[in-house]
């Protein structure tokens, strides 16, 4: 089950990390879905829907860090401090897609084995992360199509950002083996559904971890 559910209607939340800049376009303009190593979406780090969000809880610090991991890409917006947005949405319990779900995760995974010599052809980073994108849209697509309905969010687990792991020292071998170097995530592929809860102004993540465990 999701982190958040009410019969047939699941209710979630999760937070989203960017520039100053571009949450700002966000807040006027709303969201956008662009490529991901999931497929395309809205990306959120799944929070549980009851949860008090603070400055300091673990799903806004890995949706900073996930910012500040992107500093470089954000040189040429006029604030590029780290802003994290908080989100909520409803949908459908058929609407929603769990790739953590032992059957489905199977299908996934021999869907995705077929397209690995054409992944190999692409020959940087760019490249493969736009056709991984697209092979997971395909698999979204064809789930649809085989139990007829139609997919508005997937949950999976994702990599935590490299700086969470510096900052909390997710570098001992155990750490990988109980898998701590993932975590949940929610790939939302219907951008208007996301209602704005708030905006938490971080403005350097590293800093605002220093002021968390001073505290």
């Amino acid at each position: 089950m999701p982190i958040g559910s009410n019969l047939s209607k699941l209710q979630l939340k999760g937070t989203h990390g960017t520039s100053r800049s571009r949450s700002d376009n966000i807040k006027k303009n709303g969201f956008f879905t662009g490529d991901g190593r999931h497929g395309s979406g809205v990306y959120l780090w799944a929070t549980p829907i009851d949860k008090e969000i603070t400055l300091y809880c673990p799903e806004v610090m890995l949706a900073a860090c996930f910012a500040q991991d992107r500093k470089l890409s954000y040189k040429d917006d006029n604030d590029d401090s780290v802003t994290v947005i908080i989100g909520n949405l409803s949908i459908e319990e058929s609407q929603y897609l769990n790739l953590k779900n032992l059957d489905t995760s199977k299908k996934f995974e021999s869907f995705i084995l077929k397209y690995k010599d054409e992944l190999k052809k692409e020959g940087n980073q760019t490249n493969q992360l736009k056709k991984i994108s697209e092979i997971c849209d395909k698999f979204v697509r064809f789930i649809e199509k085989i139990e007829n309905r139609k997919i508005l969010v997937i949950h999976t687990e994702t990599e935590i950002p490299k700086s969470y792991k510096t900052m909390c020292e997710i570098d001992q071998a155990y750490h990988f083996w109980l898998g701590f170097n993932k975590t949940n995530c929610y790939i939302v592929r219907k951008s208007e559904l996301i209602i704005i809860e708030k905006y938490l102004n971080i403005g350097d993540a590293y800093e605002c971890y220093q002021k968390q465990t001073r505290q």
